[in-house]
């Protein structure tokens, strides 16, 4: 009989075969300039972005380390940042350290041909070209390359506040949207490198898969107030070589996923930001008697990490996935490995547009609900008015026309958003003055009905010979049972007469 493991390790067999043969079933997201079709107002947070890990390993490696075995050991990437751009990927881990006057990205000790500049202005190019789109980076101090160099924060300082990448940089804040994000980075930093960042700070970063620990995470800004910071929740447990571990992760992955697709932001309070990273190796390799991880081994875990998340995204109801950092994005295969990275791009792109229309759909048809509760309440009042304050109805026909006008017109904006595909879960139906006009209808008839009572004589009325009276009244509308002697008083006919009489 096979071992809680190996049942696990099976499943996980079958969910990575049966991702693989539904890669072709996956439609084409459009990667090219695809947040083009997300809605200004949508907080950035509920953004699926497709991102890489150790993004600057596909554009090759430099110094000793880097060609002797960067290809063989460092190596997360196939395609370079530009190719990840045009793929569909707008998230980016860069991890530099110095070397000598400049910043070049490295993965551990082995470093990358490519310099922060150079990424940096690689994206700022794409952005120009692609002014719809914004991109996310993910920095962190790889320290292994430089023996923590205290230049570090003076480089990074300079680097950003330089000429070349003015006005590039968006200021953080919780509720950031994507209008407000367009044509920029933002830019997220897990060392403290300066007093204020440029975009935010990142603290209580953890890498193992408890979840309590996954959720205490903090992006903080440069502003002041409860919007300059937000709540982070990681998941980067990226060591799976180890008996098991592969499935660990994937439940790792696949938690974060299920809090951040199924957590509401309807108002800013509510925003969580999630970085949720699929890398990690699952092989290790030895370098002068040191275990190390292995290109292969990041190409393997990915072959069942990214599966798992695009098995995922297509078997639950569509939700914000966060920042997704992966392994070999935009290629499905590497040296013979499923890695799936294009299908994950893909599927995080759809996923968007799934999560909108789910969420446009449900809008509507709450909103549509309370459009025909008002609706009902105005036929209502219109029919109390006719009924009981029949005297002076037709002085508030035209108010009645005018508040089903605005209704017919509050149903034609609704209508127009939820075809345009506007309706978020942050939309609101200004329904207030609708509902005070409508109350307001019943008073205002009320007392114009009293006052008419009030004023008009006594006037000779014909009642039906079979005609009974129903109701004696005060000229209050107050109902009576045995009205005074000498007061006037309203007698209401069972055929719908009303007379004014004195009591004698």
């Amino acid at each position: 009989m096979p071992s809680r493991e190996e049942e696990k390790q099976y499943r996980m067999r079958k969910i990575h075969i049966a991702t693989i043969l539904s890669v072709g079933l996956v439609a084409p997201a459009h990667a090219d300039n695809w947040m083009n079709r997300l809605p200004d107002e949508l907080f950035a947070a509920a953004v699926s972005i497709p991102g890489t890990h150790d993004s600057a390993t596909g554009n090759g490696f430099s110094g000793f380390l880097g060609l002797l075995g960067g290809s063989s050991y460092a190596k997360t990437q196939d395609l370079t940042i530009a190719e990840q751009w045009a793929a569909g990927v707008r998230a980016f881990d860069f991890r530099p350290c110095v070397d000598g006057d400049e910043l070049r990205i490295n993965h551990g000790v082995i470093a990358t041909s490519v310099t922060l500049q150079t990424a940096l202005t690689t994206l700022r190019d794409s952005l120009a070209a692609n002014p719809s789109e914004f991109a996310v980076v993910h920095l962190r101090h790889e320290t292994e390359g430089d023996g923590s160099d205290s230049s570090y924060g003076t480089l990074l300082t300079a680097l950003l506040g330089s000429d070349d990448f003015s006005g590039l940089f968006a200021d953080f804040s919780r509720d950031l949207t994507v209008g407000e994000l367009r044509g920029k980075i933002l830019l997220t930093s897990r060392d403290t490198y300066a007093t204020s960042p440029v975009g935010a700070f990142i603290s209580g970063w953890c890498s193992n898969v408890d979840w309590a620990s996954q959720t205490k995470g903090t992006l903080t800004g440069a502003g002041s107030g409860t919007e300059a910071s937000s709540p982070l929740y990681m998941q980067d447990f990226y060591d799976t070589h180890a008996d098991g571990a592969v499935e660990e992760k994937v439940e790792a992955v696949t938690k974060l996923l299920t809090y951040s697709a199924t957590h509401a932001m309807r108002q800013s309070s509510a925003i969580r930001w999630y970085y949720n990273f699929t890398s990690g190796y699952s092989k290790t390799g030895s370098i002068f008697g040191t275990e190390v991880s292995t290109s292969d081994g990041y190409r393997d875990n990915a072959s069942y990490t990214n599966a798992a998340v695009i098995s995922y995204l297509q078997s639950n109801e569509a939700g914000p996935a966060g920042i997704v950092m992966m392994d070999y994005a935009g290629v499905n295969t590497s040296s013979g490995y499923n890695t799936l990275g294009q299908a994950l791009i893909d599927t995080l792109i759809a996923n968007n547009f799934n999560y909108l229309a789910r969420v446009n759909a449900e809008q509507y048809a709450t909103f549509c609900a309370s459009i025909a509760t008002l609706s009902e309440r105005l036929a209502s009042a219109k029919a109390l008015i006719a009924s009981d304050y029949s005297d002076v109805a037709a002085d508030f026909d035209a108010r009645v026309a005018a508040i089903a006008s605005s209704l017919d017109s509050l149903q034609a904006d609704l209508d127009e958003r939820y075809e345009n595909a506007l309706l978020l879960e942050t939309s609101r139906l200004s329904t207030t003055a609708i509902y005070t006009a409508i109350s307001a209808l019943t008073e205002d008839a009320a007392a114009a009905q009293a006052e008419y009572d009030r004023t008009v004589p006594v006037s000779a009325v014909t009642i039906a010979a079979d005609a009974k009276v129903s109701g004696i009244y005060s000229l209050e509308g107050e109902q009576l049972s045995a009205p005074p002697v000498g007061s006037i008083c309203i007698l209401r006919y069972s055929d719908g007469a009303v007379r004014k009489v004195k009591v004698e």
